[in-house]
């Protein structure tokens, strides 16, 4: 059975399950009434969302891999790295260079925080105690540590 509420729409190039019912996007799915998307007899999966579909340089280049949090968190040994309260491996997600400003998501430019730690550093000016601290975190743990190479660049000289 086919749900009547249901619409394939497309927005650049990529093709997705719209529900008249919600006036909002669906994906696999409609929440309405669970009818599995159909579009042309076949399921519409993921590689058409264009929420998955495919990612600009930058987005990539500053999202955190779970690699690299595995990794912050080892070298912070579990622990907040300005109160030094206990936390689990997915709190090594804080830039020091802001994502929005183009942060790289690399070991040199990622720290674990505590929530409340991680809200206090954002308001933080940058010239602020924490800065300072996270600073001094970073040349402690990396030779030749440059603010300058956590940055996101056009021409393709960034960290892989």
């Amino acid at each position: 059975m086919k749900c009547k509420k249901l619409r394939i729409r497309t927005e650049k190039g990529c093709k997705f399950g719209y529900c008249k019912l919600k006036n909002d996007r669906v994906s696999v799915f409609c929440h309405e009434c669970s009818f599995e998307v159909q579009f042309n007899g076949k399921s519409l999966n993921k590689k058409h969302s264009p929420v998955v579909g495919k990612k600009h340089k930058s987005t990539k280049a500053t999202e955190i891999p779970k690699k690299v949090k595995m990794t912050v968190w080892e070298r912070d040994k579990h622990c907040c790295i300005f109160c030094g309260t206990p936390v689990p491996w997915n709190m090594a997600n804080s830039h020091f260079i802001k994502r929005s400003h183009l942060g790289l998501g690399i070991e040199q430019n990622i720290m674990t925080n505590c929530l409340t730690c991680h809200e206090k550093f954002e308001k933080e000016p940058k010239d602020g105690w924490m800065h300072e601290k996270a600073r001094r975190h970073f040349k402690e743990c990396y030779e030749g540590w440059d603010e300058d190479s956590l940055i996101y660049k056009k021409t393709g000289d960034n960290y892989s």
